[in-house]
């Protein structure tokens, strides 16, 4: 592997999965310390109705898609290891494209695999490593069409 492409990487995986384990981490918070004072009301009241049941069931059920959020990074993450370091050869086609959400300009790059197709993407923290990046991914990638 390039050693340019090595030293861009980290930053790229970090960036990827950071944006869903902040969210997990805010809302599994939120809804985990709201599961908590729900359960106090509940064990306190005098008596209990089916709608408390049903209010702790939908707090526990964000808390678990929180923290399944947690477990998608992971995937992500690991997906991206398997693409870049064990199975490049595998990789078809690369899509880089810059997606502006406001002034805000994200710059993607997205690896497809074939059967069964997979997707995998890769933020870039910046314009200049986006630009950097796409010559050497077309090295470490020699049969993937870019587009």
């Amino acid at each position: 592997m390039n050693p340019q492409l090595q030293r861009h990487l980290p930053a790229c995986f970090k960036r990827t999965t950071n944006a869903l384990r902040w969210i997990g981490a805010l809302c599994g918070g939120v809804f985990g310390l709201l599961f908590i004072i729900a359960l106090i009301s509940a064990v306190q009241a005098p008596a209990l109705g089916d709608g408390v049941f049903i209010g702790l069931g939908i707090v526990l059920a964000c808390v678990v898609g929180s923290l399944a959020l947690f477990v998608h990074a992971h995937r992500v993450d690991m997906r991206l290891r398997q693409v870049f370091f064990d199975t490049p050869h595998s990789v078809t086609r690369i899509h880089a494209q810059i997606i502006h959400v406001g002034p805000i300009p994200h710059f993607v790059i997205h690896f497809y695999r074939p059967k069964p197709e997979k997707l995998v993407g890769l933020n870039v923290p910046n314009r200049a490593t986006f630009e950097a990046l796409l010559p050497l991914l077309a090295q470490h990638f020699p049969q993937a069409t870019r587009s």
